[in-house]
C-alpha cells in the first residue's frame, strides 16, 4: 500500500496573449576586481571575442561594468565614477574596461549578434572632484548638535573633508605658536571616546605618503589635553606628523594641541596650514564620529582664528576632460536643502552623495543616460543602488529616456532587500512617477535578492525545505509582475567567504532557468566560464527553455506543500524534491521540471496534472539524465522520476530521443585569455563515449578512432580531490575502468590521451 504526501500545487495562468519572440537571458559580463588585461588584450576585447559562445548559448543581453573613468583609475571596478563622458580616450589611456574604440567594437559585435549592451550607471555616488570650499558642509559640521543625534542625523564622514587656513602674505598669520581646539560638535554621550587622528601639515612641509615614515613620527595623545581654555594642558604636535587621540567624555571636552610654527614650516609669501581629523578605520558610518575645529588660538595676536576656518570637499567637477558632467557641492549632500544624512536615501555610504533632487543634478544625469543610448549605442541600463537615491529620479531618468525615444527591453535596477513586498512596492513607486507613454513602453526591473536568498538556502543550507522556493521571490513571495523581476544566483557583490551560492549552483540555475513565470534569468560570468561543466549544465538549460519552455501558458508547482498532487518516494524525501509542471502550446508538449536537492538518488513518483495529458503519454529527459530516459504516465496519473543525488532534468511529452539536448559534457574549453571566437566540437568530433552512466562498478570507455591508444584515466570527487587513477591502453577502442568508489554521488572522469583531454561528469549509484 503506498502512502502519499499531500502538497500544494500553485497553477499560475497567463492572461495576456502569447508571444512569439525569444526567451531573454542576461549574463553578468564581468566580476569584482576582474582583470584590466588577458595577455595583450583589454578586458573589454577578450569579452567581444566570447560573444558568439554567448550568443549560441542564448543570450539577449550582455551587462558591462561601469564603463566611465573611475577616480580609482585602473585600479578601480568603476563604481567611483568621476568623468561620466570618458570611455577611456581623452588622452588618459584605457579605463579598466578598455578604451572607447574596445567599447564600440564590443557593442557593434553584440548588435551583430542580435544581443543588447546593458551598462551599469551610477547615479548615486560621484568621487574624484577637485577641492573646493564647502560652506554647506561646513554648516553642517559646526551645527550638528544633540538635536541632530536624537533626529536620527549623522555626522559627516570625516573621511570626505579637510579644513584649513591661510599662512603668511597678506594674512597676519606668521610664526608663532597656534593651539588648535578639536571637540566633538554635540557632545552626546554617544561620541565619548571616539577614537580619532589628527595631522597638521603646509604646502612647504607636506605630510609623508610613506606610511612607514608617517608612524614613525605619530604618537599618542596624552591627557589630561584640554588646554588654557579649560585651564589644564595641551600637548605639542610636531607638524606633518600624525597624532593620535580620542574624544573626552563630558567636562570640557576640548583636545588642545599646540603647534609651534617658524619659517622653516611654511612659504612666508603665502601658505596653508591644513588639517585632517580622521576617524581611525570606520568600517560604516556607524564609526564615524563628529569632531570639528572647535578654535584656533593664536598667541602672536592674541586671538582665536576660528572664523577663518574653511572646510574643503573633492566635489568640484567643473574641470572635467570631456568639458561635460559638470557637477559642484551644490549637486552633492549636504548642500542647504533638507537631509538627515542617514536611512537609505542620505546616508553618504560611497564617496559623494549624489543629490538627485536638485533639478541640474537630474539635467547632468539625464543627459548623460541618453548620450549612453545616443552615442556609446547601448540597448539597456543596470541602476547602481537604487535603495539608495529616491525612486522618483528613477522616474524622472525613465520619463526622460522616453520622452527622447529610447525605451529599452532592459532597465534593472540593484535594490539590494530580502524582502519581497519592499522590491515589488519599489516597482509600483517608480511606475507612479511614470507617465502614461513611459509605464506602456517600459517595464522597470529589480534584481530578485529575495529569491536569491532562498535560491542560496536550496543549495547550501542542511535541511533547507526546498519547497520555500515555491513561494520566494518577488513573483510568488509578493505578487509581483514577471515583467519587473529579473532573477539571479550569484553576482560580483557575492565574492567573499560564504556569500557566493557555493554547492551545486547549477541546481539554483536549474530552477530559474526553467521557470519564465518569475522574471529574466541573470547568469553570472564566473558560474558560466569558469568551468566546462558549469557552462555545459547552464547551457542545456538554456537550449532547454528555448526548445520546449518558451511560450508556456501555465505553470504548476507539483511538489508544493498541501499540493493536491501526490507523490510516492521510493527514494528521496519531499523536502529536498522541486518537480514543476508546464505546457506549451507551441509545441502543444508538457514539459517537467525535478530537481533533486539531496546527496541521494531521487526515485519518485510524482502525480502531474492531467489536463494536457493521458495515461500512457510518453515523456523523454532530454539530457539523459535520468533511469530509465523514457518513462511514461501511469494509470494512477504518475511520472516515474529517478535522478542522482545534486541532479535535475527536464522530462518532455512525447519520444525526442533523437533531439537530446547535451549539458556539455564535451564541450571545447573557452579560452578567456584570448581573442578567438568560441568553436564547439562538432558533434562528429567525439572523443569518447562513457557508458553505463549512472554507473554502479564498472565503467566501460569507448574511443574515438580506429587505433588502440594509452589513455590516462583520473577521477575526482566534487572537491576536486582525486579518488581513483589508472593508466592502460584500448583494445578495439574500448577501455573498462573499475574505480572503487563507496559513496554514491557525482564524480569528475578526466581522460587524457597524448594529444588530447577531456573532462566528464560521471555519476556513481
Amino acid at each position: 500500500m503506498r502512502s502519499f504526501k499531500n502538497v500544494v500545487a500553485i497553477l499560475i495562468f497567463l492572461c495576456c496573449a502569447l508571444t512569439m519572440q525569444a526567451q531573454d537571458f542576461m549574463m553578468q559580463g564581468f566580476y569584482w576586481q576582474y582583470p584590466t588585461t588577458l595577455g595583450i588584450q583589454t578586458y573589454a576585447q577578450n569579452l567581444k571575442g566570447l560573444v558568439p559562445d554567448m550568443k549560441e548559448a542564448g543570450f539577449t543581453y550582455l551587462w558591462l561594468p561601469p564603463l566611465s573613468r573611475a577616480a580609482g583609475g585602473r585600479g578601480s571596478v568603476g563604481y567611483d565614477v568621476m568623468d561620466y563622458y570618458d570611455l577611456g580616450e581623452y588622452g588618459k589611456g584605457a579605463t579598466r574596461f578598455g578604451t572607447r574604440t574596445d567599447v564600440n567594437n564590443l557593442i557593434h559585435t553584440l548588435s551583430a549578434n542580435g544581443m543588447h549592451a546593458v551598462a551599469d550607471l551610477v547615479f548615486n555616488q560621484r568621487a574624484g572632484g577637485a577641492p573646493e570650499i564647502n560652506n554647506a558642509v561646513k554648516g553642517w559640521i559646526e551645527n550638528y548638535n544633540n538635536a541632530s543625534v536624537s533626529a536620527g542625523n549623522n555626522p559627516y564622514p570625516s573621511d570626505r573633508f579637510y579644513a584649513f587656513i591661510l599662512l603668511g602674505g597678506a594674512t597676519q598669520n606668521k610664526s608663532g605658536t597656534y593651539y588648535v581646539k578639536i571637540r566633538s560638535a554635540s557632545q552626546n554621550s554617544n561620541f565619548y571616546g571616539f577614537p580619532y587622528t589628527f595631522q597638521m601639515w603646509t604646502h612647504k612641509v607636506p605630510m609623508p605618503i610613506d606610511s612607514i615614515i608617517l608612524a614613525a613620527g605619530s604618537s599618542w595623545e596624552y591627557e589630561p589635553n584640554n588646554g588654557g581654555e579649560c585651564s589644564d594642558t595641551s600637548n605639542f604636535y610636531n607638524i606633518a606628523t600624525e597624532k593620535f587621540a580620542h574624544i573626552d567624555a563630558g567636562g570640557c571636552g576640548i583636545d588642545e594641541f599646540r603647534l609651534k610654527l617658524d619659517t622653516s614650516m611654511f612659504n612666508s609669501s603665502g601658505d596653508t596650514l591644513f588639517i585632517q581629523i580622521g576617524n581611525t578605520s570606520p568600517q560604516s558610518l556607524a564609526n564615524f564620529s563628529d569632531q570639528y575645529v572647535h578654535g584656533i588660538w593664536y598667541d602672536s595676536l592674541a586671538a582665536d582664528l576660528y572664523s577663518q576656518v574653511q572646510y574643503v570637499t573633492n566635489t568640484d567637477f567643473t574641470h572635467m576632460t570631456t568639458g561635460r558632467g559638470y557637477m559642484n557641492w551644490s549637486n552633492f549632500k549636504p548642500n542647504g536643502a533638507p537631509t538627515n544624512l542617514n536611512g537609505d536615501w542620505d546616508e553618504m555610504l560611497f564617496y559623494y552623495d549624489i543629490d538627485q533632487n536638485v533639478t541640474s543634478t537630474q539635467t547632468v544625469l539625464n543627459d548623460y543616460a541618453e548620450w549612453m543610448f545616443d552615442s556609446v549605442g547601448i540597448g539597456g541600463m543596470r541602476l547602481d543602488a537604487v535603495k539608495n537615491y529616491t525612486y522618483a529620479y528613477a522616474s524622472n531618468v525613465i520619463n526622460h529616456l522616453n520622452q527622447n525615444n529610447h525605451n529599452p527591453g532592459m532597465i534593472v535596477g540593484e535594490y539590494y532587500d530580502y524582502n519581497p513586498a519592499n522590491l515589488t512596492g519599489y516597482i509600483n513607486n517608480v511606475n507612479n512617477g511614470l507617465t502614461q507613454s513611459a509605464r506602456d513602453s517600459v517595464n522597470m526591473r529589480v534584481f530578485d535578492f529575495a529569491l536569491r536568498g532562498a535560491l542560496k538556502a536550496a543549495c547550501d543550507q542542511f535541511g533547507y525545505d526546498e519547497r520555500n522556493l515555491f513561494s520566494a521571490g518577488m513573483v510568488n513571495g509578493a505578487g509581483g509582475n514577471t515583467a519587473n523581476a529579473v532573477t539571479f544566483v550569484n553576482n560580483h557583490d557575492f565574492r567573499d567567504a560564504g556569500q557566493p551560492v557555493t554547492y551545486n549552483p547549477e541546481l539554483a540555475y536549474a530552477y530559474i532557468l526553467t521557470n519564465n513565470f518569475i522574471g529574466i534569468p541573470c547568469v553570472y560570468y564566473l558560474d558560466y566560464f569558469t568551468t566546462n561543466f558549469m557552462r555545459g549544465r547552464i547551457k542545456g538549460l538554456m537550449h532547454a527553455n528555448e526548445r520546449w519552455i518558451h511560450g508556456s501558458t501555465w505553470y504548476e508547482y507539483l511538489s508544493n506543500f498541501n499540493s493536491p498532487r501526490s507523490q510516492y518516494f521510493v527514494k528521496g524525501f519531499n523536502t529536498t524534491t522541486v518537480v514543476t509542471q508546464e505546457h506549451n502550446p507551441v509545441t502543444n508538449d508538457d514539459v517537467i521540471v525535478a530537481i533533486n536537492f539531496a546527496g541521494d538518488t531521487l526515485d519518485v513518483y510524482q502525480q502531474v496534472n492531467m489536463t494536457n495529458v493521458a495515461v500512457g503519454d510518453t515523456f523523454t529527459d532530454i539530457f539523459g539524465v535520468a533511469s530509465p530516459t523514457l518513462t511514461a504516465i501511469t494509470a494512477n496519473n504518475e511520472l516515474h522520476i529517478r535522478i542522482p543525488p545534486r541532479s535535475f532534468t527536464v522530462y518532455v511529452q512525447g519520444n525526442h530521443m533523437d533531439s537530446l539536448i547535451s549539458l556539455g559534457d564535451t564541450l571545447a574549453p573557452v579560452d578567456t585569455t584570448v581573442n578567438t571566437s568560441i568553436k564547439p566540437i562538432p558533434s562528429s568530433d567525439v572523443f569518447a563515449k562513457i557508458y553505463p552512466n549512472p554507473f554502479s562498478s564498472m565503467i566501460m570507455v569507448a574511443m574515438s578512432g580506429t587505433q588502440d591508444q594509452s589513455v590516462t584515466a583520473q577521477i575526482t570527487d566534487m572537491s576536486g580531490r582525486v579518488i581513483y587513477s589508472d593508466m592502460g591502453v584500448t583494445q578495439n577502442g574500448k577501455l573498462v575502468l573499475s574505480p572503487t568508489i563507496d559513496n554514491a554521488g557525482i564524480y569528475f572522469l578526466k581522460l587524457s590521451t597524448a594529444d588530447r583531454s577531456e573532462t566528464y561528469k560521471v555519476i556513481k549509484q
